[in-house]
């Protein structure tokens, strides 16, 4: 084979490498919030109490500090988080940390929270998202991304 031969050869084959492996796109949610933030941090020993109502909808949220071990779920309903960090970490490093509703679509959230029984915030938050291009270019879901933000107290 001469060297023009081989040349062709080689330019032909580097050309065609792009297209191995392309038969399908993977299409992925990673990096895509689709979800509200409230953000806030409480520290303080006692039992806490997380009224909240999404556009109306309530749901209570209920934990300690100390936190117990392992995980749990406060809230009852599924689509309101409450963060909890630390649970196997020493009580003065351990948090409350914020809630995550799974919504795109709430207006507005109410939140009312209590530490053994004493007021310690109630704030209605009124959302507004960001949007954003979904991860993965406009051939694959989701084509957006929503998220919003609050804070309390």
């Amino acid at each position: 084979m001469n060297t023009a031969s081989l040349l062709l050869s080689i330019s032909s084959l580097v050309l065609l490498l792009p297209l191995v492996g392309c038969e399908s796109k993977e299409c992925t949610a990673m990096g895509c919030d689709q979800n509200a933030r409230i953000d806030f941090t409480f520290t303080e020993p006692g039992a806490y109490v997380f009224e909240v109502a999404v556009d109306g909808a309530k749901a209570t949220c209920r934990t300690t500090l100390p936190l117990p071990r392992g995980p749990s779920a406060p809230c009852d309903r599924g689509d309101v988080l409450l963060g909890l960090v630390g649970s196997e970490l020493p009580a003065d490093q351990q948090s409350i940390s914020g809630l995550i509703l799974l919504t795109t679509t709430a207006k507005a959230v109410a939140i009312r929270a209590t530490r053994d029984g004493a007021l310690i915030g109630e704030k209605t938050i009124e959302l507004a998202y960001t949007v954003t291009p979904g991860p993965n270019g406009p051939d694959c879901e989701p084509k957006e991304c929503r998220s919003a933000r609050g804070t309390f107290p």
